[in-house]
């Protein structure tokens, strides 16, 4: 019997834990001796210069980002319900929102005009400043969580086609954010075991997060 050793070494090196010192002979802080050797690396959570870096960012929620939320959530939604009542479908990847939301962010930091528009109760600037990384991570995340569609759908179409029943349209929008409220309310219960517990590895979060830093360690060469 052949044993595959490459799986089992592949497993210790994912999960290995940080020694007590790293390489260059300092002692690794408590905090990260229970994360993964990769999740500390590909995150840098040694470097400490990064988040000096990260208190000088301009405001998240500006205008650039509420339109190109709106620019990838929508487009996504409709095509996630279309393709679930089609037996193939093309997924609408959030990798390509990460890909697409840096460099459509930083045209937008050119041709917007940097005026304030006061609409009484705030006001708000439409180009508030160069693009930052960050703001091209809460598009993504943005469009992770809202570009997709809605459960609910799949009851009231049933509803309809099997049972000629028509819901009312009230009736249809209190059920589906109800079911998305429910299911954000069993996500935050879960998250001190699932997100929190440093022992797991999530292979596309780490991905992205590399690509999120690739793109920060270019504006900073840039500048």
């Amino acid at each position: 019997m052949v044993h595959n050793s490459s799986s089992g070494d592949l497993s210790e090196w994912r999960l290995k834990k940080v020694a007590p010192e790293d390489e260059e002979g300092g002692e690794v802080e408590g905090d990260l001796r229970n994360i993964p050797d990769i999740v500390v690396e590909t995150l840098e959570l040694k470097n400490q210069t990064q988040y000096e870096h990260h208190k000088a960012d301009p405001p998240l929620l500006t205008f650039r980002y509420f339109l190109l939320s709106v620019l990838f959530v929508v487009p996504g939604a409709l095509m996630d319900t279309m393709n679930s009542f089609r037996t193939t479908s093309a997924p609408y990847g959030v990798l390509v929102v990460q890909l697409l939301s840096y460099p459509l962010g930083e045209w937008l930091s050119q041709v917007l005009p940097h005026r304030d528009v006061d609409l009484g109760l705030f006001k708000f600037s439409l180009n508030p400043g160069p693009w930052s990384v960050k703001e091209s991570v809460l598009v993504t995340l943005t469009a992770a969580s809202g570009a997709t569609g809605n459960q609910g759908t799949f009851g009231i179409s049933l509803a309809k086609i099997f049972y000629d029943i028509d819901i009312p349209v009230w009736a249809c929008l209190a059920f589906m954010y109800g079911i998305v409220w429910t299911g954000y309310s069993f996500g935050a219960v879960a998250r001190k075991f699932v997100l929190y517990d440093p022992k797991f590895v999530w292979p596309k979060a780490l991905m992205q997060t590399s690509l999120s830093g690739l793109s920060r360690k270019a504006l900073e060469q840039k500048a």
